[in-house]
């Protein structure tokens, strides 16, 4: 019976994988988050986990290349970004729970031309993000259960769009937030047992543009995987996580280098540490890229801890 509780203590994936997530565009990282919020401390129907809070503390660390914009001359940049965050959330009801997210955002960039490199960095208080996931069991056979999920996400323009260095404004992909309002809608479906969970999920991302007219690439997210108990305390997952991002726009023009498809196989393992405590960690790896311009993914490594009160 202690493994019926595997999914309930899984929700921790909410630091390693809900941005989980790494970009064509740097603002929509790819991965799943209904596999997530149907973990998100959602028990199976003869268990009861409503009025429940959770955080979780997590970190994100990333890495892309690209070619420069021909109006920006003949060379590389290439990014990194540390990407800390805390996650509280509610179950309003068993079926139901809202969530916030507050990130804080360090990048680094560097540029290579044929005149040299050049290095410049930002962090700051990143765009927080606040979501609202209802699921529902469709039906049981024999203790497995078949549920269906619906999500709603809004990023908030908490994060600082007009950051200067030495009286420039920096590049929009060093900034600590978009300066605009984006919405994310998804779905997906799930087998559950006391042993293991299978999902399949869609989401479409619709990114604002801010007050500099710069407008990142709207983005399809997919993701299928399962995750099955190795131990007592330890769970394991597998996902293979796709995103097909538009280019972006800048002053409604497209920008070069930007938008494509990238697909990931993202392992990872979850290790209780007491029922109300877990820490898990998780590594994304490209094994399909198509995307537009010359450009280049790099892996993700996510890490985190939850907490349940």
């Amino acid at each position: 019976m202690k493994r019926c509780y595997t999914p309930v203590m899984f929700m921790m994936a909410i630091c390693l994988l809900w941005a989980i997530n790494s970009e064509a565009c740097s603002v929509c990282h790819c991965g799943d988050n209904a596999f997530i919020f149907s973990d998100r401390g959602f028990a199976l129907p003869d268990q009861t986990v409503s009025h429940r809070f959770w955080l979780g503390l997590g970190n994100l660390y990333s890495s892309k290349s690209n070619s420069l914009a021909a109006d920006e001359g003949i060379g590389t940049e290439h990014e990194r970004e540390i990407r800390p965050s805390a996650k509280f959330g509610f179950n309003v009801a068993d079926n139901f729970s809202l969530s916030i997210e507050a990130p804080f955002q360090y990048r680094r960039q560097i540029t290579s031309t044929n005149d040299g490199t050049s290095r410049e960095h930002s962090f700051g208080f990143g765009d927080a993000e606040i979501s609202a996931v209802y699921m529902h069991n469709l039906w049981n056979n024999n203790g497995q259960f078949y549920t269906a999920g619906l999500s709603l996400a809004s990023k908030l323009p908490t994060g600082n769009n007009d950051i200067h260095l030495a009286g420039e404004r920096l590049d929009e992909h060093l900034q600590a937030g978009t300066g605009a309002f984006d919405w994310q809608l998804g779905g997906a479906v799930s087998r559950v047992t006391c042993a293991s969970r299978y999902f399949a999920s869609l989401y479409y991302r619709y990114n604002g543009t801010n007050s500099f007219a710069y407008h990142y690439g709207n983005a399809e997210l997919f993701n299928i995987g399962g995750q099955w108990p190795l131990t007592d305390r330890l769970t394991g997952y597998v996902q293979a996580n796709g995103r097909y991002a538009r280019w972006d726009l800048d002053h409604s023009t497209r920008v070069e280098n930007t938008g494509g498809w990238v697909t990931y196989l993202t392992p990872g393992v979850r290790m209780n540490l007491t029922e109300a405590t877990g820490i898990s960690l998780a590594v994304q790896l490209p094994v399909y890229q198509k995307l537009s311009g010359a450009q280049s993914e790099k892996a993700v490594i996510s890490s985190g801890v939850s907490i349940e009160f």
